[in-house]
Parts: C-alpha cells; sequence; structure tokens
C-alpha cells in the first residue's frame, strides 16, 4: 500500500507539472468569450492554474517530508544499534574486571597448613585443597552449618564461589555467540575445575564425582554439603 501511493503521488505530480506548462498553450484553442467576464487573461490563467501548482507543492511537501522521515528512521536504527554495541562493550569490561577480580581472590586464598616437616603457608588451589582436607579431620561437624561458617577459610570459600555465580549470571545477560564471552565463560569454569571444584578426571564429561559421605551417605566427600551444594549448582551452569 506504501508503494502503491508513493506511485500514485508521483504520477500525480508529474500530471501537476505537464497541465501546468500545457494549459496555457491550450488555451487559445478553447472558446475565449466568456473570459473578458473574468478580467486579464492571466488571471484567468493564474486562477486556473494555482490551484493545481498548490496541489504540486502539496506533494512535493509530503514527498519531502516522508523522504525525512525515512532519513530519521535510519539514523535512529544506527543510533540503537550503536547504543547495544556500547552497551556490550560496557558489560563485557565489567566482566574482564570482575573475572580479575575473581582470579585474585582464589591466588589471595591462604591457609597454613602443617604436617610432620612443620608449618607451611600456602595460598591459591593448594591452600583451597589442603583447608577442605583438614577441615574434616578439626573435629567440626561438617553437616553443621553454624559450626562450618566459625571458620574464616570457609566464608571466604562460600564468598568467591558468590562472585564465581554472579559473574555466571553477568555472562549470561549477553548473547552468548559473543566470542569474549565464551572466551571468560570458558576461563571462568577451568578455574572452578582445577582450584575449588574436587579432582576429576579430565577424560570424563563435567560430572563432578566424589565419594560417599559416612556419615550421611549423601556423595560430598570431605566438602561441607553448604560448600558442596554451591559447588553443584555452578556445574549446573556449565556448558
Amino acid at each position: 500500500m506504501k508503494n502503491s501511493l508513493d506511485k500514485n503521488a508521483k504520477w500525480l505530480l508529474l500530471f501537476g507539472i505537464l497541465l501546468t506548462f500545457l494549459f496555457p498553450l491550450l488555451l487559445p484553442l478553447l472558446n475565449k468569450t466568456g473570459i473578458g467576464n473574468f478580467g486579464v487573461v492571466g488571471d484567468a490563467i493564474g486562477g486556473i492554474t494555482n490551484p493545481i501548482s498548490q496541489l504540486i507543492g502539496s506533494i512535493l511537501l509530503y514527498l519531502a517530508l516522508k523522504a525525512q522521515l525515512s532519513a530519521n528512521g535510519i539514523v535512529q536504527n544506527q543510533i540503537e544499534k550503536d547504543n547495544i554495541k556500547e552497551e556490550q562493550q560496557h558489560k563485557t569490561e565489567q566482566i574482564r574486571t570482575f573475572y580479575s577480580f575473581f582470579q585474585e581472590t582464589i591466588k589471595n586464598f591462604s591457609y597454613e597448613f602443617s604436617d610432620a616437616n612443620g608449618k607451611q603457608l600456602l595460598y591459591g588451589k593448594r591452600a583451597i585443597k589442603c583447608f577442605l582436607n583438614d577441615l574434616e579431620q578439626m573435629k567440626v561437624d561438617i553437616h553443621n552449618t553454624d559450626d562450618v561458617l566459625m571458620y574464616d577459610g570457609v566464608r571466604e570459600l562460600l564468598s568467591i564461589l558468590k562472585s564465581a555465580e554472579e559473574l555466571f549470571n553477568r555472562i549470561d545477560t549477553i548473547s552468548s555467540k559473543s566470542q569474549h564471552i565464551l572466551f571468560y565463560r570458558n576461563l571462568l569454569q577451568h578455574e572452578l575445575l582445577f582450584n575449588i571444584f574436587p579432582y576429576q578426571d579430565l577424560d570424563d564429561d563435567i560430572n563432578i564425582k566424589t565419594g560417599k559421605c559416612t556419615i550421611c551417605a549423601d556423595a560430598h566427600s570431605y566438602y561441607p554439603p553448604i560448600i558442596f551444594d554451591k559447588i553443584k549448582l555452578l556445574e549446573s551452569k556449565f556448558i
């Protein structure tokens, strides 16, 4: 319908232009008996052609406004695309910053490990593994949330896992087709698998497997349930 309207307007414009120029030439062929009653010939021609000229002007105005609206639409679409692109770049930068912070929290996790050779201050992956392994031997009921949360290491580890969950949520707000987002998602999964999650064979599909607890018979091994449940939640976000 829109194309038909444009086509009719153009034909009407062409007809009006031709009529404006041809009418004075055709005037001598017309019966001029009554022209004197209306004034001079110029007034008669003007009175006839003015409505046609106004019609042409109206059509030209319509076409000009239509072209302006079309141009405005193109500009608006480009602005919206630029805004979306800028917003995604901003979110990607936030994810990059958040991921760097997440890495630092893992690296800064510390635990003073004691064995027959003495005490040793551990950091990062080794500190997390040794802390969780020793937690079961500290005469603390790992099934009792209040008892477990008395240890700073548990609260710090939960904070790290919550940061990972928030990072996954932020990643999910951006198009999954973005190569940058896939890159950070894979890095995050790598950090969790090799630094926090229980050990598993690399050839297996991502499916955390741990030994059954001797007390509750659930497969959380020496991981406190409050931590293991969060780990399983993060595992469900893997691709």
